[in-house]
């Protein structure tokens, strides 16, 4: 036993030994590097720009950065006019570390102006139109050169969706959207009852209708954007939104979420829709669409479809 104990003992003191004799430099762990943190709080009440005062017209945000080490923040923004193609990304904002260091960490009350954006357009704030969208890029260089996104990526934009625009707890903003809008005289949330009045019937269960009837909760996403949660072929939660244009109904590109194993069934406005709301009447809102758009699972595409919500 006691030439077994020894032998444990010596077998020990050998294993500290090697251990006690390594490089300490080719064992340690490598620094982690600082990532970029670059946060763009925008103002819901200056979200979009007022058509009704084109002229002084103007977004409003806030932007936060706990780095120490970024060399510039420089915020790009591609045009794309109601009628037309869209812009090359321009340049319109740059911070810097040095500007993040006297502020704290956090830029408070910056501007875009309508007049900033037409004038790097080469343009006049006159020829801006009701439903002209602006996408504005966070473009980060950290100090030692590293970018954020990617610049290879066409529109900085080499990020999961579901982490872009960033939430308001959210380390990097990627973009923010904003719109030439109408002011409401009236509040276009609260509840509704939901109706699909014209359009394709559901296709996989048999029902009348792909939206099922029901009250839904009309929620502002911005001034003049809404959102609600209705039932979709029978599949419930299915997200809704859309943007109340200076008389048109405007609904972006909208994945239901459900697919075939192809592409999802999406929506979006339909081009000939008719329907003018009344901007201080928000007791109904008529919804024109085309379903299907992509197409999905072997149905028709672009099947024109009309929501009604009938406020209660």
């Amino acid at each position: 036993m006691k030439k077994i104990t020894n032998y444990i003992l010596s077998l020990t003191a050998l294993s500290v030994a090697l251990f006690s004799c390594r490089n300490e430099e080719e064992v340690r762990f490598p620094d982690f590097k600082e990532a970029a943190n670059v946060r763009i709080q925008v103002d819901p009440d200056f979200s979009y720009f007022d058509f009704s005062d084109i002229a002084n017209a103007r977004l409003k945000y806030d932007v936060f950065s706990e780095n120490s080490n970024l060399d510039e923040v420089n915020i790009y923004f591609v045009y794309t006019p109601a009628v037309g193609t869209a812009s090359d990304p321009i340049l319109i904002k740059t911070y810097t570390q040095a500007d993040f260091n006297a502020a704290k960490g956090a830029i408070r009350n910056e501007e875009i102006t309508s007049a900033d954006v037409t004038s790097a357009l080469g343009i006049t704030v006159d020829d801006l139109a009701g439903g002209d969208q602006f996408v504005f890029l966070n473009y980060t260089t950290m100090a030692d050169g590293t970018v954020y996104p990617d610049e290879s990526v066409p529109g900085f934009v080499n990020i999961d969706p579901g982490f872009d625009p960033a939430a308001g707890t959210a380390s990097f903003t990627t973009r923010f959207n904003a719109i030439v809008g109408c002011p409401l005289q009236a509040a276009f949330t609260g509840t509704y009852a939901l109706e699909q009045i014209a359009g394709p019937s559901d296709p996989f269960f048999g029902f009348e209708d792909r939206w099922t009837a029901a009250n839904v909760t009309l929620t502002a996403t911005n001034p003049i954007a809404r959102r609600f949660l209705g039932t979709y072929l029978t599949f419930d939660s299915r997200a809704f939104g859309f943007t109340l244009l200076c008389g048109a109904v405007s609904v972006p590109k909208t994945s239901s979420g459900l697919s075939c194993g192809g592409p999802s069934i999406a929506w979006v406005s339909d081009p000939d829709a008719t329907f003018q709301y009344d901007p201080a009447d928000d007791s109904e809102i008529i919804i024109e669409i085309l379903d299907n758009v992509d197409p999905a699972c072997g149905l028709p595409q672009n099947e024109p479809l009309t929501l009604r919500l009938t406020k209660q």
